[in-house]
């Protein structure tokens, strides 16, 4: 018994290590696609996740902040929700990173206000400052933490901006990012998640002192096979489908889109691009627009990653 103890734990901190590196993770499409590119018998409730939650996918694609990133849907309006710079340096601090959009969207007028939350990006400070937050006396602030923080900051900017203001507050995130955004959800009353490959640690240790004040309102998606599918076996209960995506309570769904290995089935940039190519298939029209755009872009020629948007173009406030 002895034996099974350090092996467990050398175990766990290989798995969460290996979210730890956006190199590894992101590798823009460079392995073999599945089925959704050939099969013609695409699953439907794969295609209604895929419309739900694609516009998601490319925020928390968004949070890595590389140079390429997919497009968000022309048809909406989008602003960045900037807080203090000082204040937001001093939360990065402990390896957090994390983004806020207005989103007004163009098919039903209604105004979204979007918290992403980055995925891990360094060992050292996202193992230390979110794996490991029962130790938190002794390593300083966690990251879920933090994230409370963002969120107020962000909240309290929009409260005071007349021209600022929401009917649907949504989090989002991918692996780390997508445990943050499901924690924030359990604290914020009237809020929303979407996440995608997320992390199962969900700040669970604060639950013990603080009970969740907000009903369940998740959205899960994961790729099989990617790295944390086989931890969350010992630690999360999701591993069944459900029916309705975007509903209130905990809705999964695993989509098998890729032939990869652990650690490329992961990535957030591949998943968003295949939700995007499956939602086309739904007949979501500004899905459609997105990938006719990327399409047109990869003809040309322009530049090696000509089909997709850059971040700098996206209005701020």
């Amino acid at each position: 018994m002895k034996l099974i103890n350090p092996i467990f734990y050398f175990s766990l901190l290989m798995f969460l290590s290996a979210c730890s590196s956006t190199s590894v993770v992101q590798p823009h499409l460079e392995k073999p696609v599945d089925r959704w590119y050939e099969d013609t018998q695409l699953n439907a409730l794969d295609i209604a996740y895929a419309k739900a939650s694609w516009v998601y996918s490319i925020i928390a694609d968004r949070t890595y902040l590389e140079d390429v990133t997919l497009c968000l849907p022309f048809s909406d309006t989008w602003r960045e929700v900037i807080i203090d710079p000082k204040e937001y340096s001093k939360m990065q601090e402990n390896g957090f990173d994390a983004q806020a959009w207005e989103r007004v969207r163009g098919d039903n007028g209604k105004t979204e206000l979007i918290i992403a939350f980055r995925g891990t990006d360094s060992f050292l400070s996202d193992f230390l400052y979110a794996n490991l937050v029962f130790w938190e006396p002794l390593i300083g602030e966690s990251q879920f933490v933090t994230a409370k923080k963002f969120r107020d900051a962000v909240l309290e900017k929009v409260d005071a901006d007349p021209e600022l203001k929401y009917d649907d507050l949504i989090f989002v995130g991918h692996s780390l990012g997508g445990g943050l955004a499901q924690y924030l959800q359990d604290y914020t009353v009237d809020s929303k998640a979407y996440v995608f490959n997320a992390s199962p640690n969900r700040g669970r240790i604060y639950e013990k002192f603080g009970k969740p004040t907000a009903e369940k309102h998740v959205t899960r998606m994961y790729e099989k096979g990617e790295i944390l599918q086989y931890l969350r076996y010992f630690s999360d209960i999701d591993r069944y489908d459900n029916d309705n995506p975007g509903k209130e309570g905990m809705q999964t769904r695993w989509i098998d889109f890729y032939k990869g290995n652990l650690f490329s089935n992961h990535s957030m940039k591949d998943f968003s691009t295949a939700l995007v190519r499956l939602a086309v298939i739904g007949n979501d029209e500004e899905a459609k627009k997105v990938m006719a755009y990327m399409i047109e872009r990869a003809e040309t020629g322009i530049s090696e990653h000509s089909q997709y948007c850059t971040i700098a173009n996206t209005p701020k406030v």
